[in-house]
């Protein structure tokens, strides 16, 4: 749940209006602005953000706010951070597992195949943030039942497909994929909790200024420590062996 300071205004309907403005890359400060504008309207004519305004996401579109130049960018770093988390993580599972058995690290046609896959997925979600976004908050179902469609079809052919394209030794690769489980942990360290184009309304009262509530203190604490945890999660089963 979100908390925009505007006690007047429907929380659904607020969100809503948040989540679409955001979706359309408006910025912060206009977002609050908008807010703030609605809140006072509200608390004065003591109607519904619904009965005076309409459906938040057409009001959206109606209101046509030019996007912001400080979210330029940040939707391929948002992408970007942690798919190099991911490749570090798999491939220092990957040595680890050939170090401790003494043989190279076997590049199969399913891993290929797969990785192959991956990239394109995140090449479409990084030129077509907005659209996927928008897709995936309205059609939660939808989304839901693809991603399960789209991980066990992931499995099955890295499972099925079994053929060697070639073999990597394991120490540079181990060595590469720490750097980069590394480099995405320093990145979130340091852009931890940081916000580029935060939303905070016009007003000294605060309406239509986004709170920061405990469960986001939470993850922004939590969030850097998630890609080696799980790196080290599944790669200490392998020093057992």
């Amino acid at each position: 749940m979100i908390d925009t300071r505007t006690p007047h205004v429907e929380r659904a309907w607020a969100e809503a209006l948040l989540l679409e403005l955001r979706l359309r890359g408006v910025a912060g400060t206009m977002i609050g602005a908008v807010l703030a504008e609605v809140e006072a309207h509200c608390a004065d004519s003591g109607e519904t953000a619904r009965d005076a305004f309409g459906d938040p996401k057409d009001y959206a579109a109606a209101l046509d706010l030019p996007e912001s130049v400080l979210q330029d960018g940040s939707s391929l770093r948002d992408i970007a951070v942690p798919a190099v988390g991911l490749l570090g993580m798999f491939s220092t599972i990957g040595s680890v597992a050939a170090w401790q058995t003494g043989t190279t690290v076997s590049v199969t046609l399913g891993a290929a195949l797969g990785a192959l896959v991956l990239v394109i997925c995140f090449a479409v979600l990084a030129l077509r943030t907005t659209n996927v976004l928008r897709f995936m908050i309205h059609h939660p179902l939808v989304t839901i039942l693809g991603l399960g469609a789209f991980t066990g079809g992931a499995v099955a052919l890295f499972v099925s497909a079994r053929q060697s394209l070639f073999d990597l030794p394991w120490q540079p690769l181990l060595a590469l994929g720490l750097l980069l489980v590394l480099a995405e942990f320093i990145w979130n360290v340091r852009h931890r909790g940081e916000l580029e184009d935060p939303v905070v309304g016009p007003g000294p009262d605060g309406a239509g200024t986004l709170q920061v509530t405990r469960l986001d203190r939470l993850a922004s604490a939590v969030g850097p420590w998630l890609t080696p945890a799980l790196t080290a999660a599944l790669s200490l089963p392998w020093l057992f062996v």
